[in-house]
């Protein structure tokens, strides 16, 4: 359970009080680890990029913006091994903060600097490693099982994944699926020009996916 005081001595070094709260195993090892690894990607492919490139902040460290309608609301919570920090940006009466206000851009600088002192004064943060057993393995982005010769190379992807967590079955291949019924270069020339009012032609690329990910389940 958390705790607020761990303990107290006196001057002379004596403990005064212990705490001796106990850790309660939730998630296996695996599962959270595979969520760990999942959150540090937001630092190099997601909306927590800037932390590295604008602020500088190298630690290996894991989190995920949040940003509530009309940006009302803009979250960042992460941690590293030793150190969890939340940080909430808004106003007493719920309203737009600003104009693009969002976790990324208001709560990530404060929460990177809450972190970088907490490295500075004792707690610096080490990568969080896969569980011994890991191997690092070819999976299929589409269904992902083991990679398999019917997977295409545009499927294939690579990581390490715990023994309990990994697929014992091999892809069969998705010679009949697409993820985006559209060429790249038609979304390029179609960005900012998306109505919704106007039909299939104008969906934008992540919902035109995920349609035709639900198509392909229900067969």
């Amino acid at each position: 359970a958390p705790y607020l005081i761990e303990r107290i001595e006196n001057s002379a070094g004596k403990v005064l009080f212990q705490n001796d709260s106990r850790g309660v195993r939730i998630f296996r090892q695996s599962v959270a680890w595979l969520t760990s690894d999942v959150m540090g990607k937001v630092f190099t492919e997601g909306t927590a990029r800037s932390a590295r490139s604008t602020y500088q902040y190298k630690t290996p460290v894991y989190g995920k913006t949040g940003t509530t309608n009309d940006n009302k609301d803009a979250w960042f919570v992460g941690y590293t091994d030793k150190v969890t920090t939340g940080v909430w940006v808004g106003l007493d009466n719920p309203k737009t903060i600003m104009y693009k206000g969002t976790g990324s851009s208001l709560a990530l600088p404060i929460w990177t600097s809450v972190m970088k002192a907490a490295d500075d004064v004792g707690y610096q943060g080490e990568t969080i490693d896969a569980p011994e057993d890991s191997q690092l393995m070819h999976l299929c982005r589409v269904c992902g099982l083991r990679a398999s010769r019917k997977t295409t190379d545009q499927e294939v992807y690579q990581m390490n994944v715990p023994r309990d967590l990994m697929p014992r079955s091999s892809c069969q291949g998705h010679q009949n699926f697409t993820i985006f019924s559209k060429s790249p270069e038609w979304y390029k020339q179609q960005q900012g020009q998306a109505n919704p009012s106007q039909g299939d032609d104008s969906r934008t690329p992540v919902l035109d996916a995920f349609k035709r990910i639900g198509d392909w389940f229900k067969r």
